[in-house]
């Protein structure tokens, strides 16, 4: 599936081609061919990690230059190119992060893109290229790591007792709504999720429409919902559903 990152580099590609990229500041004839490589080869040879180049540092701080001091068009090039060349340091994070807390990966790097953006938007254009790399690396795994711990939006955010306030239930159930364990301290999304569904459930047995709520499911597990015909959901769907 694609995330964020490979859209960013296939758009930096298309943009630059197999031509050789100068990312220089200045008069270009000054500078030998070989100083211009394509960008494939130059995003291979950037060291942006803890164990940073000189001349990283300094193509960093040229592309940095190129994207708030070119045209329109070009800042945006530039731009791409300066985010392409921090993705291979979030790759392997956002992979551990998505398995930790269960989280899609593709959204995980794309809360680490928007991090980057809010930094390099936010900061004058005369703040040191180095500090302005540190910042945006830090700034994109604080947005990574504030979008696992704040939960899934999927996940009811509230207690669901509210549903049957005023509302008559069965008086012979002895499921219970409230439960021992506290699901708003439950870390692992999957529990938690879990916990809240079955606290639905028991509000719905003393509702008395549990009756209901099986045919609805039925009909969602065989593709049919009020009449429209849809794909069946798939067996990893249905323990979800």
């Amino acid at each position: 599936m694609r995330d964020v990152f490979a859209v960013i580099t296939e758009r930096v590609l298309r943009d630059c081609g197999g031509e050789p990229i100068c990312a220089h500041v200045g008069d270009v004839q000054v500078w030998a061919i070989k100083s211009h490589p394509t960008y494939q080869v130059l995003r291979d040879k950037v060291r942006l990690g803890r164990s940073r180049s000189v001349a990283s540092l300094r193509l960093w701080e040229s592309v940095g230059t190129l994207a708030r001091e070119s045209d329109r068009l070009e800042r945006e090039k530039w731009l791409m190119i300066l985010l392409d060349l921090l993705t291979p340091y979030f790759g392997g994070w956002s992979k551990e992060l998505a398995r930790k807390w269960h989280y899609d990966v593709s959204d995980i790097r794309s809360a680490m893109v928007e991090g980057a953006l809010e930094t390099w938007f936010s900061r004058a254009g005369g703040t040191p290229s180095k500090k302005l790399l540190d910042t945006m690396m830090t700034r994109a795994f604080t947005s990574a790591r504030e979008l696992v711990e704040s939960g899934s939006s999927e996940t009811c955010a509230t207690g669901a007792e509210y549903l049957i306030a005023d509302a008559a239930h069965e008086e012979d159930s002895t499921l219970r709504a409230s439960s021992i364990i506290d699901a708003s301290t439950v870390r692992d999304p999957d529990a938690d999720e879990r916990i809240r569904g079955e606290r639905t459930g028991a509000l719905l047995q003393r509702m008395g429409v549990m009756d209901h709520v099986k045919t609805l499911h039925d009909k969602l597990r065989s593709g049919c919902r009020d009449g429209v015909d849809s794909p069946a959901i798939t067996p990893t769907q249905a323990g979800r559903s």
